[in-house]
C-alpha cells in the first residue's frame, strides 16, 4: 500500500534513512543515570543519623523528621537508578496511547495493540521507579516541617535560632523542588532555557541540592551550639556526620533530575527505529486515506519525547517509508519472525 501525501503532510518520496539523524548521546553517563541512587545511599546514612539524634535527644520532632528523611532516603536507595530499558517501555506505551487516541483503537493484531494490553500491569510495577524524586520529595518536606517545629520549640526556649533558621530554609528549599515540574530534555539543536528560572526549570533538584548545602551548614551550627551549652550531653557525634553526608548527598541531588526519562538519555538507534517500526505497523493496517495524516501526528509527537532525537519530518520520512514497505509479503514475514514483540514487565 502506498502512503498517501498531500502539501501538509510528507513528501511523496520519502527521504532515505541515511538522512535521520541518529540519536546522540544514548542513554546518558553513569553518574547521570546513578546520582539519584547515590545521593539516597549518602541522605539514608545522614538520615539514620538524624533519627538516632532524635532518639537520644528525646525531642519528638527530630524523631519525626528523622523518621521521614529516612523513609526518603530509603526510596532513592531502592527506585533512584535509572534503568535506561525503560525509556523504551515508557516511549513505546506512549506511542501506543496517543495512536488508540487518534485512531479510537489500535488495529488488532499489531504489535502496539499488545504494548497497550499490558500497559496497566506495566506502569503499576514501575510506579516507584518513575516516581522516586517526587515521592521521595514529599517525604523530605513533611520531615523538614517537623525540624521547623523544633526549632520553633527551640527558639522559644532561648535555646538558639539556629534550629529555626533550619527549618525555615529546608522547608523553603524542599518544597518549591516538589512543586516545581521538571522541563522535558530538548533535542541538542533547540535552544535551552535561558536565565534563572529556566535553570531551574531543567533540573529543580538543583533548588534541593544548592539550597540544601546552606540548610545543612545551619545544621551543623546549630549542633555546635548544642554542644557548647552542654557538652556531656549525648547524640550530638549522630548529627554531625548527619550534616558531613548530607553535604555529599546536595552535590548529588543538585545534579539530578526528577524525570528517569531526562536521566535516561535518547534512545540509541536500533531502539529508535523500532519505535519507528511499530509506528509504521500500526498505521500501515489503517485506511489508506487516514494514513498520512498520522505519520505526521506520530512523528510530531514523537519528536517531542525526550526520549527522541531528530525532526518531526525526519522521524515522519522513516515511518513513512517502513509503512509502505509493509505491503511487501517478504517484509511483513520478516517482521514476524526476526522482532520479537515487547513482553510485559515481570
Amino acid at each position: 500500500m502506498d502512503i498517501e501525501t498531500n502539501s501538509s503532510a510528507l513528501p511523496a518520496t520519502p527521504a532515505p534513512a541515511a538522512e535521520i539523524p541518529p540519536p546522540a548521546p544514548a542513554r546518558g553517563n553513569f553518574l547521570q543515570r546513578n546520582s539519584l541512587w547515590l545521593a539516597g545511599i549518602l541522605n539514608l546514612i545522614g538520615d539514620v543519623g538524624f533519627l538516632g539524634n532524635g532518639i537520644k535527644t528525646g525531642d519528638t520532632y527530630k524523631k519525626f523528621g528523622g523518621g521521614m528523611y529516612t523513609l526518603g532516603g530509603l526510596n532513592l536507595a531502592l527506585f533512584g537508578r535509572v534503568k535506561p530499558e525503560e525509556n523504551l517501555r515508557e516511549i513505546t506505551e506512549s506511542t501506543a496511547e496517543f495512536l488508540k487516541q487518534k485512531t479510537g483503537g489500535l488495529p488488532e493484531g499489531s504489535e502496539l495493540a499488545g504494548v497497550a494490553a499490558h500497559k496497566d500491569a506495566a506502569q503499576n510495577g514501575q510506579f516507584f521507579y518513575r516516581n522516586a524524586a517526587q515521592n521521595t520529595l514529599y517525604g523530605y518536606t513533611m520531615g523538614a516541617g517537623a525540624m521547623l517545629a523544633s526549632g520553633i520549640k527551640k527558639h522559644r526556649a532561648g535555646l538558639g535560632s539556629a534550629g529555626l533558621y533550619y527549618g525555615i530554609s529546608s522547608l523553603v528549599f524542599k518544597l518549591a523542588s516538589l512543586v516545581i515540574p521538571e522541563k522535558a530534555l530538548k533535542d541538542d539543536g533547540e535552544k535551552k532555557s535561558k536565565g534563572f528560572i529556566g535553570w531551574i526549570r531543567e533540573k529543580p533538584l538543583r533548588v534541593f541540592g544548592y539550597g540544601s548545602m546552606v540548610t545543612d551548614s545551619l545544621l551543623a551550627l546549630d549542633t555546635y551550639q548544642d554542644f557548647r551549652r552542654n557538652p556531656q550531653k549525648s547524640g550530638y557525634a549522630w548529627t554531625g556526620v548527619t550534616a558531613v553526608t548530607y553535604i555529599l548527598a546536595d552535590l548529588m541531588m543538585a545534579i539530578s533530575n526528577k524525570d528517569p526519562a531526562n536521566a535516561g538519555g535518547k534512545l540509541n538507534t536500533e531502539e529508535q527505529q523500532r519505535v519507528e517500526r511499530l509506528a509504521a505497523d500500526a498505521i500501515a493496517r489503517e485506511p489508506r486515506e487516514a494514513q498520512a495524516a498520522l505519520v505526521r501526528e506520530v512523528a510530531e509527537f514523537l519528536a517531542a519525547q525526550p526520549q527522541i532525537a531528530g525532526k518531526a519530518d525526519a522521524i515522519a520520512a522513516s515511518i513513512a517509508q517502513q509503512a509502505a514497505q509493509m505491503d511487501s509479503p517478504a517484509w511483513a514475514s520478516r517482521v514476524k519472525t526476526d522482532e520479537p514483540a515487547l513482553q510485559p514487565i515481570r
